[in-house]
């Protein structure tokens, strides 16, 4: 008989979604703005009397295009350069991946231990400075001697794999992932 225990399924995130849909959300704003000063509010303080006028608006747009091409562009371009640089990090059955492996590819049998850390920066930070140089990352200690990204290992041989920002809180999706795929490599305490 099959077992009845379903097993976790893999966990995808991307770094850059929220990202994406607050610059998604500043774009609306910026046109909405944009549209109601060239169309409402400047051509009624450009001729004598305070009037709105629809000729006037049309040479407003005409005059201001430059402007609003330049902002759609740069918005437009701002989206594009966060979707290049997202973090996707991939948990499954087989391992853990970022970036389908181009920059760290570790199978279970390579990971003894998996948790969250607290992560100083000691980038123009005081020690005893409050929470601007705190943060807290999931890591991975690799077996001994497993070669990993220099620029993702600390000076105790921790493998950063995802930021969580200010908070210890671990992603609901991303917890039973690990709970299911890491077994009891997985400790939940900071």
């Amino acid at each position: 008989m099959a077992d009845s225990a379903e097993s976790p399924r893999a966990v995808v995130l991307r770094s850059s979604v929220s990202s994406v849909r607050a610059l998604r959300a500043l774009t609306f704003d910026l046109s909405a703005l944009t549209a109601v000063f060239l169309l409402v509010v400047s051509p009624m303080t450009s001729g004598p009397g305070f009037r709105a006028d629809l000729h006037q608006s049309r040479l407003q747009l005409v005059r201001w295009w430059p402007l609003l091409l330049a902002v759609l562009g740069v918005l437009v371009l701002g989206g594009l350069a966060l979707r290049a640089v997202a973090t996707r990090l991939r948990i499954d059955g087989e391992g853990v991946q970022l970036n389908e492996g181009r920059r760290l590819r570790l199978r279970w049998d390579q990971v003894t231990e998996v948790r969250v850390r607290r992560i100083r920066f000691s980038r123009n930070a005081e020690d005893g400075a409050p929470g601007v140089n705190v943060s807290y990352c999931l890591v991975m200690r690799p077996v001994t001697g497993l070669a990993t990204p220099r620029h993702l290992t600390d000076s105790q041989g921790w493998v950063r794999v995802w930021e969580l920002g200010s908070t210890e809180v671990v992603p609901l999706a991303l917890e039973v992932a690990l709970s299911g795929f890491a077994g009891d490599r997985w400790r939940h305490d900071v």
